[in-house]
């Protein structure tokens, strides 16, 4: 995600746009969960009933770099993990990602004069299965973001899981739940001083829902939306809330390797200040994958 608070973070805008499709950061702190696809399709007869001992890891990387009239570095990456065992499913996704431009022209690239983009992001998540569509979950996790001004942001979920649909062209998910989450303010960089701002902490509910549209046996679309209206512990901030939608088309080249093209777009509605509300991130990364 990119915040462009000041004037000289708003030159770096323009920079910034060279990197937009090498750039990763899903729109909310989180990465919503979500399965690649391109990469683990099913068998069309195991759709409806999913082998109750199974893995799949995964790895997603995409790197810019430009020289010449513009000098620019970019990476974007990922790293998913999940084991499911009889009722018991455990999931762990990291995600990191950075951009650099030459603000001042000099030719070089400098980590605190140049970056434009930083956002560090993990989450764990249990499921528990009571059927065979429906889960119970827990989500602990926490990112860091400092062109939101954010230090940290530890959070944790709980809630219930339902596979409405389950097609060999159609998956549709809810979930509905809650999310506590405590914002923890600082600075950009040394240099740059924010005023002192107390942690604020958030209770929200949590609305997700997941649609997934297989368009060809290599070809598959899907669309997140996550919803957390809550509230806080600041009287000036009373309310708060977060929208975020994720799209991804996904191509599968060959076992185990695929193209991912991503669009996500953040929107808080009450953002610290100086900082923005929408942020818009747009991906092209190579997946590897494997089942076990």
């Amino acid at each position: 995600m990119v915040e462009f608070h000041s004037a000289r973070l708003r030159v770096r805008a323009r920079t910034a746009a060279l990197v937009a499709l090498a750039f990763a950061a899903l729109p909310h702190p989180r990465a919503l969960a979500q399965d690649d696809p391109a990469v683990f399709k099913k068998p069309e007869a195991a759709v409806e009933k999913d082998d109750l001992a199974h893995g799949k890891v995964g790895a997603d990387l995409g790197v810019l770099v430009t020289a010449g009239n513009a000098f620019t570095a970019s990476v974007a990456s990922g790293f998913h993990l999940e084991v499911r065992r009889q009722k018991n499913r455990f999931r762990t996704d990291f995600v990191g990602n950075f951009a650099l431009g030459d603000a001042n022209g000099d030719g070089k690239l400098v980590w605190d004069d140049d970056l434009s983009a930083f956002h560090l992001q993990a989450d764990l998540r249990y499921d528990r299965f009571v059927t065979e569509r429906t889960s119970l979950y827990l989500l602990g996790g926490a990112f860091h973001d400092p062109f939101q001004h954010l230090v940290l942001r530890p959070h944790a979920q709980v809630g219930v899981s339902r596979s409405f649909v389950v097609t060999t062209r159609h998956l549709l998910v809810g979930e509905l739940g809650a999310d506590y989450a405590v914002e923890m303010y600082g600075y950009y960089k040394a240099g740059e001083v924010l005023p002192a701002v107390d942690p604020l902490h958030i209770v929200a509910a949590r609305l997700y829902a997941k649609y997934q549209y297989s368009i060809a046996t290599n070809l598959t679309f899907s669309q997140e939306l996550e919803g957390l209206p809550g509230v806080t512990n600041d009287a000036a901030r009373r309310f708060a809330a977060r929208l975020n939608s994720v799209s991804a088309l996904n191509v599968q080249l060959a076992a185990g390797i695929g193209i991912k093209l991503g669009l996500g777009v953040g929107v808080n509605f009450t953002p610290p200040p100086e900082t923005k509300r929408v942020d818009i991130a747009g991906t092209v990364n190579l997946v590897a994958a494997r089942a076990f």
